[in-house]
């Protein structure tokens, strides 16, 4: 079953597979979780890895940040461009992967939710430049099971076409999106200079929060 998460309720929302999504933008970030601490003791805990998000990874500038609640701080791990700065440090680090961010309108209402994939759901039409995202809305009608160790799903997705009226919808949305995503990363890679670094979830704009497929 897919689920996202508003802000404000604090809980998770069944997607309903009837429910149709027209995709706004999409971009790119680095995301994991990873055991800390010793298993059976208070010090157990799980740290997140994330990241700012990013479309060309080869000349952004990308903080990658690790958050520790058990500590109650937030450290950057590395930051510059991908290549040169991010890729040794996070080539060591199995739990921090690449992830696409989806950000769509919730088709016939004003809602904007945020999905996240990972990389291997590129096969089903998240690629940033994938034109089927252009003019189109997408239903999570189901899912299949991927992996061998680690099992994973991947979801199967529906295409079907939107009015021209709701495509210039999209686009002022995707514009307005897109804007306050580029605030936040402002404020992000500023903060490492004045070494205060933010939450995870700090000065993000107003969206579901996001849907993991599980």
């Amino acid at each position: 079953m897919f689920t996202y998460r508003y802000y404000e309720a604090k809980e998770d929302v069944a997607i309903d597979p009837n429910t149709e999504f027209i995709p706004l933008t999409a971009n790119m970030s680095i995301r994991g979780i990873h055991q800390v601490g010793k298993k059976g003791t208070p010090s157990l805990r799980y740290n997140m890895i994330y990241s700012n998000e990013f479309t060309n990874y080869t000349s952004e500038t990308i903080v990658v940040r690790e958050k520790d609640n058990f500590e109650g701080k937030t450290d950057v791990i590395a930051q510059g461009t991908y290549s040169a700065d991010i890729k040794p440090v996070i080539s060591e680090l199995p739990y921090a992967k690449f992830t696409i961010n989806v950000y769509a309108l919730i088709r016939g209402t004003d809602e904007i939710v945020k999905f996240m994939f990972s990389a291997s759901s590129r096969e089903v039409g998240f690629d940033i430049a994938n034109n089927r995202m252009v003019g189109q809305c997408f239903k999570l009608s189901a899912y299949e099971e991927a992996g061998n160790a680690v099992k994973y799903n991947i979801p199967v997705m529906s295409f079907s076409k939107i009015s021209l009226e709701e495509d210039n919808k999209s686009n002022q949305l995707a514009a307005e999106v897109e804007k306050k995503i580029a605030a936040r990363n402002r404020m992000m890679v500023g903060a490492v200079a004045k070494q205060q670094p933010l939450g995870q979830d700090d000065n993000m704009p107003n969206v579901a929060k996001n849907s993991y497929y599980e």
